[in-house]
């Protein structure tokens, strides 16, 4: 009985066996998966004229290999199905290429949708099945069919800002000699009206990395770090015919750079500015060091001319000056409303915004992705999203806003926040195109009848962080029947020069929430939250308290020995976020 059970067991067992051995083989070389356009799934939006295909061969077999691929491209989902390929048929391809297999079929359109679906060949020749439909979608493909303006708000200027904002001009060098422990001398006549006397006379200065400063043969002063801004009071120093004189090398690099602003005031309250510019046609310079040099008498005619190596704002130095700060510009607001009359097909809106922007529409976000459009050299191109918003939008009135920020265009980059593709305005692009049941389309775009305002988010950069101030809220400003009768009018901002591109890289999103793994106190009101690991994101936090009342977080990445923040790492960065 024993034996007879085992048996059982035993053929049972085997067919099983057998059994799964069959249903795996009948599957083993099945269509191909995982179908792709320029590395994405069913794209929206694209702007490649020869996109990308990539696939997945579906065969488990051992040593199996694909030896030819078709792909079959369609109009419409209903001719793929019916294996119409009135787009483009590559026909039987003999390949074992799976990835970028690019399309060589008619030209593209516009905003069209096309449909594609793929099979293959093992070594054996024998054909898969068609693999399942997959889709894309092209965007806006020339400059011609974009109708939009870019729209903003003036800034704001500061008159006692600028009134009080030192004048830099440009760093400059010796026009060949560079390198470690090279120095060079420079020699530049001041001549004071003799009809004005002065009042003072300021010298701020720097080079990289160290030099000395001499006015009439008189020792001034030195400097060793370029990244400090050295000041000199020269009141005393100048005369109504005066010499500067500097000595100057870098002792740690073959980077070299002298920047020298003189900042004279007469007694009539009048100003003059002393640097080097395309302007400042006696500025000599040698690299042969001469006794008397430092004189005002000294023949300096065999000494030739300066090199200019960029201005203040743009050099590879960035803005040094700790007294003239870089502000970035307060974020915007920006809103309109729009009218359908008719039952929605599809619509699309094509958007971009500088230096960043989150969209919405009537009350809700577009898109789930962050730092939209993206950093890109703007001067080259600026990228755009397309967004699928039909469900978003209905009959009747329709609000869009979008609020404006900085991100990389405007926020500051460099060590010290500092360098700038723009300060502003901050400015917004917008084409929504409709498509009706009926199949007529309609487009909207931003342009001057739009409406700004300024932002409860009072200042945000990338390095420093952002202040925001609820008092300045408006409720329901990204909703219809919001009264914007007080906000102003939006300007027309120049093109960009720019080339718009579609995005071309994933989207960045939030992927995850995490929470605090230790709460302390080292002092009171004052509370330390680990979050356990190093991250790139956001906190949320949940607060009450009276009107005015002030929350600042502080962000780092380690502590000290009294269990407060590190954060001298940061160096110039302030990463504080203030509510």
């Amino acid at each position: 009985m024993k034996k007879s059970s085992l048996l059982t067991a035993l053929i049972l067992l085997l067919s099983v066996m057998i059994f799964s051995s069959c249903s795996v083989k009948r599957n083993e070389f099945d269509a191909p998966k995982n179908l792709r356009i320029e590395y994405k799934h069913n794209p929206l939006g694209i702007d490649v004229m020869k996109p990308r295909f990539f696939w997945e061969v579906n065969d488990s077999r051992r040593g199996a290999e694909q030896t030819a691929y078709q792909i079959l491209v369609s109009s419409s989902l209903d001719k793929l199905d019916e294996e119409k390929a009135d787009v483009w048929n590559s026909d039987k391809v003999e390949s074992d290429q799976s990835a970028h297999v690019v399309y060589d079929g008619p030209k593209l359109r516009s905003r069209k949708t096309y449909y594609w679906k793929v099979r293959t060949w093992d070594d054996s020749g024998k054909a898969s099945g068609y693999s399942a439909p997959a889709n894309w979608e092209m965007g806006i493909l020339s400059e011609d069919e974009w109708k939009a303006e870019w729209i903003g708000q003036p800034l704001v200027s500061n008159v006692e800002e600028n009134e009080n904002k030192w004048k830099w001009t440009e760093w400059f060098w010796h026009p060949n000699e560079n390198g470690i422990n090279k120095p060079v001398y420079f020699r530049k006549k001041v001549i004071i009206p003799s009809n004005k006397k002065v009042t003072s006379a300021l010298v701020r200065m720097t080079a990289d990395n160290i030099f000395t400063l001499y006015i009439n043969d008189a020792k001034i002063g030195s400097g060793q770090s370029w990244q400090t801004v050295y000041d000199f009071d020269v009141t005393d120093k100048m005369k109504s015919k005066s010499i500067i004189a500097i000595q100057a090398a870098n002792t740690a690099g073959n980077v070299c750079g002298l920047l020298f602003s003189l900042k004279i005031k007469f007694d009539d309250g009048s100003e003059m500015y002393v640097g080097a510019d395309k302007l400042t046609k006696d500025w000599k310079t040698t690299n042969k060091k001469s006794s008397d040099w430092t004189k005002l008498s000294f023949n300096d005619s065999k000494w030739g001319k300066i090199k200019l190596l960029g201005d203040y704002e743009t050099s590879s130095w960035e803005k040094i000056d700790d007294e003239n700060p870089y502000i970035a510009p307060r974020p915007v607001l920006v809103r309109d409303e729009i009218k359908i009359n008719k039952s929605i097909d599809r619509a699309r809106v094509y958007v971009t915004g500088l230096g960043g922007y989150v969209m919405y529409v009537n009350g809700e976000r577009v898109g789930d992705d962050v730092f939209t459009p993206g950093w890109t050299h703007y001067p080259k191109r600026i990228q755009y999203q397309t967004y699928d918003v039909g469900n978003m939008l209905h009959k009747g009135e329709n609000a869009i806003g979008a609020v404006l920020g900085n991100l990389w265009w405007s926020g500051g980059l460099g060590w010290r926040g500092s360098i700038t593709y723009s300060n502003g305005p901050l400015r917004f692009l917008m084409q929504l195109v409709v498509d009706y049941d009926d199949g007529s389309s309609q487009t909207f775009i931003t342009s001057k009848e739009w409406k700004t305002h300024l932002a409860p988010i009072i200042k945000t950069t990338i390095y420093d962080g952002e202040t925001y101030d609820a008092r300045e809220e408006e409720a329901g400003w990204n909703k219809t029947d919001f009264d914007d009768s007080k906000w102003r009018q939006a300007i027309v901002l120049e093109p960009e020069k720019g080339k718009l591109v579609a995005q071309q890289g994933p989207p960045l999103r939030v992927t995850k929430e995490i929470k605090p793994v230790k709460i302390t106190s080292p002092s009171e009101g004052v509370y330390i939250v680990d979050m356990g690991q190093n991250f790139a994101g956001w906190a949320k936090l949940k607060v009450k308290g009276e009107k005015g009342t002030r929350v600042q977080l502080r962000f780092a990445e380690t502590l000290k020995p009294d269990g407060n923040v590190y954060r001298e790492n940061l160096r110039k960065a302030k990463a504080t976020d203030v509510y």
